[in-house]
């Protein structure tokens, strides 16, 4: 009767683990810009494309200023691995390229006390986002505001920037303002 129980019991706990991965093609918009993304506690951050419903897949190469459809293959897993999405994204093929209104503009967050790398200015008017992306300041004054929200973001609340294009949707992005958000 036991071998009988743990029989049942190895059997159902096999059952558990298989099990077919389902795939589904999907259309994902991707947005002109991009976000900023850390990990707990700090470190170097990622600016990654932004998507409608999934992280965008690795081999699709993101420009600034271009509004995308592209399709995917979704594979939903039955028994992902521990800290995964239970899904993995595989880049098919671009549907559309559009490029963004030429006075497209967007706000992201670009740090706070935790993470402060995701900007920064040269000094010469401008500078540059943590990916290598070059920036110029629309005034002066843009360019200020964002100096003063890194140093009080040192203590509390968040950096964050709106940005647009320099001559259409091409770079170098424009600072048009930023702020500290408490």
């Amino acid at each position: 009767m036991k071998k009988a129980i743990l029989l049942g019991a190895i059997s159902l706990a096999l059952a558990a683990c298989g099990g077919d991965d389902s795939t589904e093609t999907v259309e994902l918009k991707v947005q002109h810009n991009r976000a900023l993304l850390t990990g707990w506690g700090g470190g170097t951050g990622v600016w990654y494309p932004v998507s409608d419903r999934y992280s965008v897949p690795a081999g699709f190469t993101h420009q600034w200023g271009h509004n995308y459809v592209i399709r995917a293959a979704v594979t939903n897993l039955k028994n992902p691995p521990a800290d995964h999405p239970g899904y993995e994204v595989k880049f098919l093929s671009v549907m559309s390229d559009t490029l963004a209104a030429p006075d497209s503009v967007f706000e992201t967050w670009v740090g706070n006390a935790y993470f402060s790398d995701g900007i920064a200015l040269n000094g010469n008017g401008g500078g540059s986002l943590s990916d290598g992306t070059p920036f110029v300041c629309e005034t002066a004054k843009a360019c200020e505001d964002l100096a003063a929200a890194r140093v009080a973001a040192a203590t509390s609340g968040s950096v964050h920037a709106t940005f647009g294009y320099s001559a259409g949707t091409s770079l170098p992005l424009v600072l048009k303002a930023a702020r500290l958000q408490s």
